[in-house]
């Protein structure tokens, strides 16, 4: 985990100081989409915090969540707190929707299964559910502005959208899926529960990271409509 952020934080901080845009464009088997992505400044600032927070988690876990203390849980809540900071990674860099959906969904997966990695604890478990349920109606609400992405530009790559009649719809599927990430009032109340019940590196990760992984999401495909009407801002 120190260093895959290492070589994170580094590449980062390239994109960062020295204005550096690096891009990859790959085919997939998938029939649709491809395995694309970009590192640009708003990419980097976001990055920060997924390497470095789970790097510095993973430290604190290995004193904090010792596998002979905890034998049933402790490679199940490593393994799925290196995806969750992994897939992360992903969603930022992400610049098609296919890939972002993919990403995205194994983020919240991975969230859900380090919020109740202790399955005895009926509150953990409770919390770990709600917080699922949350995660799969944002993901609703993405799948369908990214149809309606699609059909604004006939492709999956998320590039900027001429203005269309369906543009405000965009916004508003757009807003909704990702406040549901964030835990914007009053779509918040999904989320509260899960940091509160996981181990306390875990918490970390998901109150300090993943929420801010919605707030990057709103900003990244802000940027890509067009000039915004006032009652957007309202």
């Amino acid at each position: 985990a120190l260093v895959g952020a290492g070589v994170g934080l580094w590449a980062a901080g390239r994109c960062l100081i020295l204005g550096e845009t690096t891009a990859l464009d790959a085919a997939w088997l998938l029939p649709f989409g491809s395995f694309r992505l970009k590192a640009d400044a708003l990419a980097a600032v976001f990055l920060v915090p997924v390497f470095l927070i789970p790097a510095l988690g993973s430290v604190y876990g290995m004193g904090y969540w010792r596998a002979r203390e905890h034998p049933g849980t402790a490679r199940a809540l490593q393994f799925h707190y290196g995806i969750l900071a992994a897939s992360m990674a992903v969603v930022v860099l992400a610049q098609d929707s296919v890939l972002f959906l993919i990403s995205w969904e194994v983020m919240a997966l991975s969230a859900y299964l380090l919020a109740t990695v202790e399955s005895t604890d009926p509150a953990a478990c409770k919390a770990g559910w709600m917080y699922l349920i949350g995660a799969h109606v944002g993901a609703v609400f993405l799948i369908a502005m990214f149809a309606l992405l699609y059909r604004s530009t006939g492709s999956f790559a998320l590039v900027a959208i001429p203005p269309a009649k369906v543009v405000p719809a965009i916004f508003l599927l757009g807003l909704i899926a990702f406040a549901l990430k964030v835990g914007l009032v009053p779509l918040h109340l999904f989320l509260p529960g899960a940091p509160a019940t996981g181990p306390s590196h875990a918490s970390a990760l998901l109150s300090g990271v993943v929420y801010k992984v919605g707030i990057y999401g709103l900003i990244r495909f802000c940027g890509l409509l067009p000039t915004p009407p006032m009652w957007w801002g309202g």
